[in-house]
């Protein structure tokens, strides 16, 4: 997503340039970043375990803890995630740069 308004107090005005609020208001300042809104899983899930099991199930985490605003640049191995049918829970597979190597090991087991 991007702001398009201006003199809108966002991530990088206020925590990379710490621009204050009335500066960003009085300048009506605008800014181009491109955000993601990421709803995070309500326990770490971690990359050792996608590098183990190619997919995972996970609870999303509450909107009030778990939600984030971020960068989009800053996003570097996204993963594909699905809703488990019938179920409160996800599926989540390992990100696609990372398949090769865990079918080089798949391999190497047989």
């Amino acid at each position: 997503m991007k702001y398009e308004s201006r003199g809108i107090p966002t991530p990088y005005l206020i925590q990379e340039q710490g621009i204050t609020l009335e500066e960003i208001e009085e300048d009506n300042m605008e800014d181009v970043t491109m955000y993601a809104i990421v709803h995070a899983a309500s326990q770490w899930l971690t990359m050792d375990t996608m590098e183990k099991e190619f997919s995972a199930i996970f609870l999303l985490g509450d909107v009030s803890q778990c939600l984030y605003i971020v960068d989009g640049k800053s996003i570097i191995a996204p993963m594909f995630v699905v809703a488990n049918e019938n179920d409160p829970t996800m599926i989540c597979r390992l990100p696609q740069k990372k398949w090769g190597k865990f079918f080089d090991r798949c391999l190497e087991k047989l």
